[in-house]
């Protein structure tokens, strides 16, 4: 049975930007994660250790983006993408990440990417 498991407006406090202000001072990004995978498992043992914890995502989410100091957004979203795939027994995932300080006259700035994982062969 797939399904869908995520978390929506994830705040976390990083260095993220590439004006010098930005690379010296801490600042909030919201991130919203959506990883498709198996729930059957879960679904008959009612058991936390057959499903994607959504709690462990969001740690690999803050962990990635306040150990990175990227410079762009784009490139801390596919770059946790990529982490969660390695992770997760998940076989697709979808990231937005939001900083409001981008621009002065918009509620926020943004980037969506979503990645499928590759097997072998």
């Amino acid at each position: 049975m797939q399904g869908t498991i995520g978390f929506n407006h994830l705040r976390i406090n990083c260095i993220i930007g590439d004006l010098p202000e930005e690379r010296e001072k801490v600042q909030e990004i919201e991130v919203s994660v959506k990883v498709a995978c198996d729930f059957y498992a879960c679904s008959l043992s009612d058991d936390l250790a057959d499903t994607v914890d959504y709690v462990s995502l969001a740690a690999a989410c803050r962990r990635e983006a306040e150990e990175g100091r990227y410079h762009m957004l784009e490139t801390y979203a596919s770059r946790t993408l990529d982490k969660l795939l390695e992770e997760f027994p998940i076989d697709y995932a979808w990231i937005q990440v939001k900083k409001a300080s981008g621009l002065p006259d918009a509620d926020c700035s943004f980037v969506e990417l979503s990645k499928k994982k590759k097997y072998p062969g």
